[in-house]
């Protein structure tokens, strides 16, 4: 699931906790790169909620991890250097 996160959870409003149960639903393993706030592509979608963009305040990588450790442990994360960007290897907990 790479650079899709940041879709589904601002374009399309859909809450961390529930990409990772969709993802659960099929995927023993995951390997998903999470953009920080601060990634110029999570910028610009944060841009154009204009006066909503205070309703994702939760977009971090905190509520991403606690969303995802609900379904999945982090086996791996990793920082990719020269981005505001951190790469996780994930296994689904059941």
């Amino acid at each position: 699931a790479l650079a899709l996160i940041h879709h589904i959870t601002l374009s399309g409003n859909v809450p961390f906790y529930k990409s990772a149960e969709f993802f659960a639903g099929f995927a023993s393993f995951l390997i998903l790169e999470f953009p920080t706030r601060e990634d110029t592509w999570v910028q610009s979608l944060l841009v154009r909620k204009r006066e909503f963009i205070n309703y994702f305040d939760f977009y971090n990588e905190e509520n991403f991890e606690n969303g995802y450790l609900q379904f999945f442990k982090i086996i791996k994360k990793e920082k990719i250097s020269g981005s505001e960007r951190i790469l996780y290897f994930l296994e689904r907990k059941f």
